[in-house]
């Protein structure tokens, strides 16, 4: 059984070369079919970052095409869900690139049981031991049942009712709060769902971009009730690193460290070197420095962070 990865990335080549050495290092080949980067940028400069990539890594890179006005599926149009959804966010009704286009593309051509999609600001910290059972759960159960790598025991909040065992902790989401990360049905960072599951749904759903296929599927799925079955390793396998901001669709918090000095760097052959907390208690984290190294030199500059801000 394997497992199909999706990468959404924009203006972050840096930081995506230091999720794909991660995946390459944590994630056995034998368990991974495939890596695709769904990835956009901004001018030629971020675009030589990708051509850096394109070179290093065996994965299928994807850029997104611009278009003035992409339609939607006729059928996208008659399901209400939707029209809340374009009443409610102008920003919706123009697909001003491919986006969904790919990401669809991706999911029919694979022949992965499983999928989880990254973003390009998260690495693995930790081998990914998947039992064969585990991925048998999911499979067999596809519209109740998905598997996180990105949560487990540390975190500042925990379900109060959950259980431990087979190596997993077990919940139901619609126990917890929606706005939690035990509550929050679908996410874009490392949760494991069956893949023709995942299809169906996101064929049903519009979105133009990484925010809005999170915001509208979780929707979806918390309306029809399903991937309620929440399962993750006890230990969290991934985190996740908001340095910037590269998208103006939700203000999610950043440190404010500019992309542009990032590639520029990375052009001149410098990579991100992550600082690995002791003790995890959330996904996303705000570190006070990160170090950029040069690789032919291996020496390290530390920079420091600026505290989060919207």
């Amino acid at each position: 059984m394997k497992i199909q990865i999706i990468i959404f990335s924009f203006n972050r080549a840096m930081q995506l070369d230091a999720l794909l050495n991660s995946i390459e290092k944590f994630i056995g080949k034998d368990l991974c079919d495939r890596i695709s980067v769904i990835y956009n940028t901004s001018s030629v400069d971020f675009e030589r970052g990708y051509s850096i990539l394109k070179e290093r890594y065996d994965c299928q890179f994807l850029k997104e095409s611009q278009e003035s006005c992409r339609l939607y599926p006729l059928p996208c149009y008659l399901r209400p869900f939707n029209w809340r959804k374009l009443i409610r966010n102008p920003k919706a009704r123009r697909q001003k690139t491919n986006f969904r286009e790919l990401t669809l593309q991706c999911l029919s051509e694979s022949d992965a049981e499983l999928t989880m999609f990254l973003t390009d600001d998260s690495i693995f910290i930790q081998p990914v031991d998947m039992r064969k059972e585990w991925m048998e759960m999911v499979n067999s159960n596809a519209k109740n049942t998905q598997l996180s790598l990105r949560l487990g025991n540390g975190y500042d909040i925990m379900p109060t009712k959950r259980n431990e065992e087979n190596g997993l902790i077990s919940w139901r989401y619609s126990d917890n709060r929606i706005n939690t990360s035990w509550g929050y049905r679908f996410s874009v960072d490392a949760h494991l769902y069956q893949t023709q599951q995942l299809e169906s749904i996101l064929r049903k759903c519009i979105f133009t971009n990484p925010s809005y296929l999170e915001g509208f599927v979780q929707d979806y799925a918390t309306r029809h009730d399903l991937w309620n079955n929440g399962y993750s390793l006890k230990q969290p396998c991934i985190l996740s690193y908001p340095l910037n901001m590269v998208q103006t669709i939700d203000r999610n918090e950043s440190q404010n460290l500019s992309p542009q000095m990032m590639n520029d760097l990375y052009l001149r052959g410098h990579k991100i070197v992550y600082p690995i907390p002791s003790s995890i208690t959330a996904f996303q984290q705000y570190p006070e420095y990160v170090e950029f190294e040069n690789t032919e030199s291996n020496q390290r500059e530390r920079i420091s962070l600026f505290a989060p801000t919207f």
